[in-house]
């Protein structure tokens, strides 16, 4: 089970690495539409239009095998490309004949077969009724739920084999190098949790200063080690303090503990944690 959740945790972290903890850092969010949620209102200025027939991505002559990629200059992409281009070129032309005011402001065929179009005032229903869309929706706005992530990598199965969440990754440590972690946010509270025999562990005096003694103010029974991993920190009175809030949150995707409120999206989201929170 500690090997399972070892796993879960360095695919969380560093694969997602997309649950909030309100405490900043700038993680790229996971594109699975299972963690958007749909914004308040759809952009009614413009639209997403399918037409009819297959992307190059999926099309039989020419999707790519398992593992390849698309090979573009291949005769069968550049023919069929050309036909889609074509299908393209007869929309704007039904544009410009039944709703002169639209205009196309972007085009795909890869992945996706069709345009976005911005209306200035066309209906919806008159794209709709073009003979070859197949498909048309407004061009609505999505936000990651963050706090959802761990629903992907399924947490919650490893959570209840573990004895549950809260005793999750409980004798676990995971290293985290990054800005530094604040040992005083609500995701590292030390209650129930004890140094572990030989930490907590921080950097040597030397012989200039009494580093040992200043970093370990910044270590708890949670946060059990505080060491500054950079070659001239020394000279650059750098100490294990964190510099910024990144740190704070991959540790916290790691290992926040159970039970704490954070912002999520300007809205307040109870019951928060990591995905190991006894580690």
């Amino acid at each position: 089970m500690k090997k399972i959740l070892a796993a879960m945790l360095i695919f969380s972290a560093v694969g997602l690495g997309v649950i909030a903890f309100g405490v900043g850092g700038s993680p790229r969010p996971n594109v699975n539409a299972d963690v958007f949620t749909k914004g308040p209102d759809a952009d009614t200025t413009s639209a997403i239009v399918q037409l009819k027939g297959d992307p190059i991505g999926t099309n039989p002559s020419t999707k790519p095998l398992r593992g390849a990629k698309i090979d573009f200059n291949g005769p069968a992409v550049r023919s069929y490309r050309a036909q889609l281009n074509a299908k393209r070129n007869e929309f704007k032309s039904w544009l410009r004949a039944h709703a002169p005011t639209a205009t196309v402001t972007n085009e795909y065929d890869i992945a996706f077969n069709g345009v976005a179009v911005e209306l200035n005032g066309t209906p919806l229903a008159t794209i709709a009724a073009a003979p070859m869309v197949q498909r048309v929706e407004y061009d609505a706005l999505y936000y990651p739920s963050l706090s959802q992530s761990y629903q992907i990598i399924n947490a919650s199965d490893a959570w209840n084999a573990a004895g549950g969440r809260a005793n999750a990754g409980a004798g676990i440590k995971i290293g985290d190098i990054d800005t530094g972690i604040d040992e005083t946010h609500p995701f590292f509270d030390p209650t129930g949790f004890s140094y572990p025999p030989g930490f907590p562990k921080c950097d040597p005096l030397d012989s200039n200063s009494h580093q040992q003694d200043q970093d370990r103010k910044y270590v708890s029974p949670k946060v059990i080690v505080a060491k500054v991993f950079s070659r001239n920190a020394r000279q650059q009175g750098i100490d294990a303090q964190a510099i910024q809030d990144h740190g704070t949150h991959t540790a916290g995707i790691a290992a926040g503990v159970t039970g704490k409120t954070a912002v999520v999206n300007g809205m307040s989201v109870n019951d928060m944690s990591g995905i190991a929170p006894g580690a």
